[in-house]
Order: structure tokens, then C-alpha cells, then sequence
């Protein structure tokens, strides 16, 4: 009976042996491909950043000219108000010149 028994155990050692083999190469598959998955997700955060600081930054400029543009054309109207108004001025007095 005792070589029967030390048979089966050793049987039995082996059986779970090549189970737990089986489960670590199956774990060690999940890990390469969760790693993979990671790796890509890392990627696409990367990516996310570069295009956020992309736009940030042609967000900005296309203000930064649109604000260059309307400081230029307040300046334009300004002097043109001015203008006009010196201009106005300038014939009202004529005017009232004329009738003193």
C-alpha cells in the first residue's frame, strides 16, 4: 500500500503541477496583453496631452490676432471720429462766422 499511496501522491504533485504551470502561462498572457493595453492607453494620453496644448495654443494666437486686430481698427475709428468731428467743427464755425 505504501508505494500505491506515494504513486498517487506523486501522480497527484504532478497533475497539479502542470495545472499551476497551465495557470501561470495563462496569467502571464493576461499580464502581456494588459501590459500592452496599458502601454497603448499611456500612448493615447500622450497624444490627448499634445493635441490639448495644440489647441491651447492656436486658441490663443487666433485671439491674440483677433485682439491686434480690433486694438488696429478702434484706433482706425477713433481717428476717423476724430476727424470727422474736427471736420464738423471746423465748417459749423465757418458757418457761424459767416452769419456774425
Amino acid at each position: 500500500h505504501k508505494s500505491h499511496t506515494v504513486k498517487e501522491i506523486s501522480t497527484v504533485a504532478k497533475t497539479h503541477q502542470m495545472e499551476m504551470t497551465g495557470t501561470l502561462e495563462n496569467a502571464k498572457e493576461v499580464m502581456t496583453k494588459l501590459t500592452g493595453g496599458i502601454d497603448e492607453n499611456n500612448r493615447m494620453i500622450e497624444q490627448l496631452e499634445i493635441s490639448k496644448r495644440n489647441a491651447f495654443l492656436s486658441i490663443n494666437q487666433t485671439f491674440e490676432i483677433l485682439h491686434q486686430t480690433l486694438e488696429e481698427r478702434k484706433k482706425t475709428l477713433l481717428s476717423e471720429l476724430e476727424a470727422i468731428s474736427l471736420s464738423k467743427t471746423t465748417a459749423l464755425t465757418l458757418q457761424k462766422e459767416q452769419f456774425e
